[in-house]
């Protein structure tokens, strides 16, 4: 491979013939069955709000978080097909309604990010699953005329005897059956690595992307946004746009003609503040100057042993589908067909752009959210634009959009030291970082600002945090793992300086600091199956990071000639119990893919637009050997999708430190600096 992104100049005809395939009508959108091939389904009848069974003996589990590749429409319906005791090859998932009925339990809307689909519906769906088996054999009991304590279950079939019956014979007696939460035969769920739900279509072209929908009825929208951040629309030539709160809206009948007719358009926009890199790095400097106390244990005296400073760039979510939906605004309701991580906001998001309350909300497959996608922006321009014509709307924005007006991941400045004194150490550090929850607004500190240090696992009992306020008129927003990206590189880099200049080995100096035993032990289960500190002519680094309520270490081995060459990752998770390990592997690797992206590649440019060859992300010909090991436990489940994250980019730090002697404290890493 060379990297390109398409060699053969097939990428149009591709595009053309998905399109074919998923030319799909308004009320058949549902992100499995395109037009002339829905699936004719046996009756199917509702158990409780998350299982349908069909007559056929079809299982359908009604999937209340967006699957944007990380696996959740595998491993929720895993749990309940679990409980079920039912057979894996008739299980399939359909995304539920945007109503307050699959509101996320935990967190009381709809929503997925955060790391906690599996934390925060793993009861929910162990008592539906056990609750739709309960009703099974209530209804075999019947059948058989005998009580459902005599009765057994088995992939799929209820068993009296020599006697068995499926559970699609019983699905409409089942449906009838009333029970008690007392009642429900909760069982033990055994992880298994069961085949992912959504890969056949994905394989064979027939998964729905937000990209993929076609109303015949729409028209093509792009919208032509202002050049600078805070910059406001004073005129424009063209009496067939549109204005909206975002800019002006251009429709026609094809993306690309809308594409084209926006390069004609001549806009004057108000001056704004000039953003640049270094306007950025003066501001940080500013915030750090003037920093204020968040937290303080203990006392910090004593000389100081150490200092260093670190810094971080602003990155990009830059998934591969970019931002795009269809809104259709009819006269008292709206329809809308969107790859969001948000449909509880999406939904408000409509309603206030356009004052009609009944929204009905489609969620597609994602193509990438990363957290992108927990903002409805583009929802919003799709949404005014249908709303003055009256006609579907499909905005696709460019990558370079994407790019551009994306919801960044803030770059961050930090300075740390580290006291000695007696046998306790003192560290203080004082950061500056913008908000990711409010965009540029005075407010309390940011969690994300001070994630994985003021709440290290790390036993520092002398510890100072300073925060300083930046201002940047840049929006930003969350991005996987949120600070805990930015700051796990900082402690776990400054660690590693701390137990060198101690004469302390990086691995035992970490040992030490640790009380938590689940955090020692993926530490030691890490230096195990990496061999660490067996062959000195390795270079190896290491790095530990505590987020979204699981524990991961990863050690690095990597080679140093004029450039960094990363050969081999090895990570190790414990995420408390696990439903599909298949899954986390995969997640944990992606993980690690993007850890190093942007611990070698990643960073945005404020100087013109951007698009993969120029804001680079790291090809497959770079990716090492990953091994990955997960832990048994049966603590509460923790997250997956982001924890691997953090630990990448340190320990990539203190690997290429064990090569050559140098302390890269800048993302992304840059050898010629130090040369």
């Amino acid at each position: 491979m060379n990297g390109n992104l398409c060699r053969c100049g097939t990428y149009g005809r591709i595009v053309k013939a998905v399109e074919r395939a998923s030319e799909l009508s308004a009320m058949e959108v549902k992100g499995k069955e395109a037009e002339g091939e829905k699936k004719e389904r046996e009756k199917t009848h509702t158990l409780n709000r998350w299982v349908k069974l069909g007559e056929d003996g079809n299982i359908i589990v009604v999937l209340n978080k967006s699957e944007m590749g990380q696996g959740v429409s595998t491993a929720l319906p895993q749990i309940i097909a679990e409980e079920m005791d039912a057979d894996w090859e008739l299980v399939s998932f359909e995304p539920s309604p945007a109503t307050e009925e699959y509101n996320d339990p935990a967190i009381g809307f709809m929503e997925t990010g955060g790391s906690t689909s599996i934390r925060n519906m793993f009861e929910e769906l162990k008592k539906a699953g056990a609750e739709a088996r309960t009703k099974i054999l209530k209804a075999a009991s019947v059948v058989f005329n005998t009580s459902a304590e005599k009765l057994r279950t088995e992939g799929g079939r209820v068993f009296y005897g020599k006697e068995s019956i499926g559970y699609g014979e019983l699905a409409e007696l089942a449906s009838q059956q009333r029970v008690e939460e007392k009642e429900y035969d909760v069982r033990e769920i055994y992880a298994k690595d069961l085949q992912r739900k959504d890969l056949e279509e994905k394989v064979n072209g027939r998964a729905v992307f937000g990209i993929d929908v076609h109303i015949p009825e729409a028209v093509y929208a792009t919208v032509i946004r202002a050049p600078a951040y805070g910059a406001e629309l004073i005129s424009y030539e063209d009496e067939s746009a549109l204005r909206i709160s975002d800019g002006i809206a251009l429709l026609g009948d094809s993306i690309e003609d809308v594409w084209k007719a926006r390069d004609k358009v001549k806009a004057k926009w108000s001056k704004s503040p000039a953003i640049d890199e270094e306007a950025i790095e003066k501001e940080l400097e500013r915030a750090l100057e003037n920093s204020e106390t968040y937290m303080e244990r203990g006392e910090i005296k004593g000389k100081v042993l150490l200092e260093a400073r670190y810094r971080t760039q602003y990155l990009s979510h830059a998934p591969m589908e970019p931002m795009n939906c269809v809104v259709w605004v009819k006269e008292d309701k709206c329809f809308v067909w969107a790859p969001t991580q948000a449909q509880t906001d999406a939904i408000e998001t409509v309603r206030k752009a356009t004052g009609i309350r009944d929204v009905e909300l489609h969620t597609t497959y994602l193509g990438g959210g990363f957290g992108r996608r927990l903002k409805n922006d583009y929802i919003k321009e799709a949404a005014e634009i249908s709303m003055k014509i009256r006609k579907p709307v499909k905005i696709l924005w460019t990558r370079e959009e994407d790019i551009a007006y994306d919801f960044y991941r803030p770059g961050a400045l930090i300075e740390m030291k580290a006291h000695s004194h007696s046998t306790e150490p003192g560290i203080e550090c004082r950061i500056a970082v913008q908000s990711v929850h409010e965009e540029g607004t005075e407010r309390d500190v940011d969690p994300a600002t001070v994630a994985g240090i003021s709440d290290t696992l790390y036993d520092i009992k002398n510890m100072r945090i300073e925060t300083g306020r930046v201002s940047i008129p840049l929006r930003t927003g969350p991005w996987r793992s949120v600070g805990h990206s930015n700051n796990a590189f900082f402690i776990e880099s400054f660690i590693d300086e701390v137990a060198y200049a101690l004469h302390r080995d990086p691995l035992e100096y970490r040992l030490l600091l640790l009380k938590d035993e689940r955090a020692k032990n993926v530490l030691r289960k890490v230096a195990e199956i990496s061999d660490w500190g067996k062959d000195v002519n390795k270079a190896q680094g290491i790095a530990f990071h505590h987020s979204f309520g699981s524990y991961c270490a990863e050690v690095a081995e990597v080679s140093v000639t004029d450039h960094i060459e990363v050969k081999r990752m090895f990570a190790v998770i414990d995420c408390g119990k696990t439903v599909n390990r298949g899954v986390i592997k995969q997640q944990v690797e992606g993980a690690i893919i993007m850890g190093l992206s942007v611990a070698l590649l990643e960073r945005v440019s404020f100087s013109g637009l951007q698009n993969f060859d120029s804001y680079k992300i790291l090809r497959i010909k770079d990716s090492p050997h990953i091994e990955v090991f997960i832990m048994e436990s049966n603590e509460s489940p923790g997250g997956v999708g982001e924890p691997a994250l953090p630990p990448v980019a340190p320990a990539v730090a203190n690997a290429i430190f064990r090569a050559v002697g140098i302390r890269l404290r800048e993302l992304p890493f840059k050898l010629e600096s130090y040369k």
